[in-house]
């Protein structure tokens, strides 16, 4: 992405160095120059453009003069995103998110999510560079969520990717039983519903009409 190598044939004749002079094919920048040994038949290009076309020219060096320049151009990658995008793993209120990393050296890496239906500014967590996973949490239940994540590098921004997933609905209780009937009372009992209860209403109503009864139950941790 920032780096082009460059080969040639040795010089006929006792060559004292070579010049290695490269540019953006498009103009708007310097021509830069780096030197290599006379005994050098390749050489590195570093700290270039992404996604640049470059014309690089070759000149010999001999004693007391100089060769003929030989040019070629190369063109740098385009600076890429994550691979193998995933969003699993999810609950009520949360997505976990898993990627491959960007090539490159990559700074720090920008997660985005919103809903897929809008309604809500798109939102944006960070993780360093070395890191390839993060739980989002804090999302609407039962919400399909559009997902990106962006690599971030020293100089520029790379390919947003994205991927869909979506919240569980909130769920009710399960195994609701009533029993131990009195002529007053009876007990009911049942298996937690999943995610963060704050609490629970219980209501009631004779079956053959009447008033409807609420009972709120409030859980502590």
């Amino acid at each position: 992405m920032t780096t082009l190598n460059v080969r040639w044939e040795p010089a006929e004749g006792k060559v004292k160095e070579y010049k290695v002079f490269y540019v953006p094919a498009a103009g708007g920048a310097a021509e830069a120059m780096e030197t290599v040994a006379a005994t050098a038949t390749s050489t590195v290009l570093r700290g270039l453009l992404p996604d640049t076309l470059y014309t690089v020219s070759l000149v010999p060096v001999f004693a007391e003069t100089e060769g003929r320049r030989q040019s070629e151009n190369g063109k740098t990658r385009p600076l890429g995103g994550v691979k193998n995008l995933k969003v699993t793993e999810p609950t009520m209120t949360s997505l976990k998110v898993d990627w491959d990393p960007a090539d490159g050296a990559v700074r720090q890496y920008k997660i985005f999510f919103v809903p897929v239906a809008g309604g809500t500014p798109e939102e944006m967590e960070q993780v360093p560079g070395s890191t390839t996973t993060i739980v989002l949490r804090n999302l609407k239940p039962d919400t399909p969520y559009t997902i990106s994540v962006l690599p971030i590098y020293p100089a520029r921004e790379g390919k947003r990717q994205a991927e869909n997933g979506k919240t569980l609905p909130l769920g009710g209780v399960t195994n609701l039983q009533v029993t131990n009937p009195t002529h007053t009372t009876l007990t009911a009992s049942w298996d937690a519903a999943d995610g963060n209860v704050q609490g629970y209403k219980v209501i009631y109503t004779p079956v053959a009409g009447g008033l409807e009864i609420i009972v709120s139950i409030l859980l502590y941790c």
